[in-house]
């Protein structure tokens, strides 16, 4: 029996947390003098630009219907 499967994985880490990551070990290890607000910034700029696109939709639909 020949079964065709086909499985798409995605997700993994994005840049956008990488980077918050980095710069949270960073400041941890004393390696930068950012703030933990400075370190957190680029998480806070994802969410934002989520939010944004989801606000986006909501009004695209609201005007559409």
């Amino acid at each position: 029996m020949d079964k065709n499967v086909n499985i798409n994985k995605s997700g993994g880490i994005g840049a956008l947390s990488l980077l918050t990551i980095v710069f949270v070990i960073l400041k941890a290890f004393g390696v930068i003098g950012f703030t933990w607000f400075q370190c957190f910034i680029p998480m806070i700029i994802g969410i934002s630009l989520s939010l944004i696109l989801i606000l986006i939709a909501i009004i695209i639909v609201v005007i559409n219907s």
